[in-house]
Parts: C-alpha cells; sequence; structure tokens
C-alpha cells in the first residue's frame, strides 16, 4: 500500500506541489531570522507515463534563491517524494548552511541584528529552467545577478 495520495492528474500534483512551495515561503517570509531572504520556486516541470496506464511520474526543477546575495541551486526530483514538504525542509536548510554558508560568512551578531533588512519587497526574475538566468531586484533598484552553486 502506497503511502501517499496518487492522482493521474498532473493538476492535483501541481496543486499539492504549489501549496507546499506556498507555505515555506510564507514561512521564511514571516521567520524573525530569515525575513524573506530566501526563496523556493518551480521552474518547470515534467509529466510522465510509464509502464500501465496507471503509473505517473511528475518530475519537477526547483529554483532555491539568497535574495540577498544572488546564490541559487536548481534541483530536480519526484514530487511524490516531496509533496509534504519535509524534503523541501531540509534542502533549503542544506542550501542555507552548506551552499550559501550563512553562518560562516556572515556571522551570529550580523544576522541577528535588529535593524536588518526585511527581503519581502525584493523582486526575484527567473528565465529558463535546467540553466536559469536569474536576477533579484532590491527596492532601491540594483540589480543582483544570480550565482548558481552545485
Amino acid at each position: 500500500m502506497q503511502d501517499w495520495i496518487t492522482s493521474e492528474s498532473r493538476k492535483v500534483h501541481q496543486r499539492k506541489l504549489n501549496k507546499t512551495l506556498r507555505n515555506i515561503n510564507n514561512n521564511i517570509e514571516k521567520d524573525n531570522l530569515w525575513r524573506g531572504r530566501f526563496i523556493v520556486r518551480q521552474v518547470g516541470g515534467q509529466w510522465n507515463s510509464y509502464g500501465s496506464p496507471n503509473e505517473h511520474y511528475y518530475w519537477v526543477q526547483i529554483v532555491m534563491i539568497d535574495k540577498k546575495t544572488g546564490t541559487f541551486r536548481v534541483f530536480a526530483d519526484e514530487d511524490n517524494a516531496i509533496m509534504f514538504g519535509s524534503r523541501y525542509f531540509w534542502s533549503i536548510n542544506n542550501f542555507i548552511v552548506e551552499d550559501c554558508k550563512v553562518w560562516e560568512n556572515e556571522g551570529r551578531e550580523e544576522l541577528y541584528e535588529k535593524d536588518k533588512s526585511q527581503y519581502t519587497d525584493w523582486k526575484v526574475e527567473i528565465k529558463g529552467t535546467w540553466n536559469p538566468d536569474i536576477k533579484i531586484i532590491n527596492p532601491n533598484g540594483k540589480v543582483i545577478e544570480g550565482k548558481r552553486v552545485y
């Protein structure tokens, strides 16, 4: 017996994924430490049928972005493994700690500063899927070019 809900509709899987990503982004936006500094977006997806008519897979490409530095990471996975959000939690945690090295580069004092920037007004432009071109625009109009980590 499978422990996830299956559907033959791509739209059902897309809605679940949208809800998961929206929850993650809302939680990061409301977080007292990060204040919307990080964002998770879907940049692509592919719906496939394999084997029997009831076997469907929805592969998605997700990008995680640090608005302050422009650092981003793209990864792909099957939505059944991630639709409940727990895998995204660990992925965004690893992105912050290991890829962006936030704790190493900025230090505790700078991160917990009281007059810290709010990143919710920053705009993110994404073009492309596997090798996206990402630009972050802060409220002052300064453009930060994305830097991909692998």
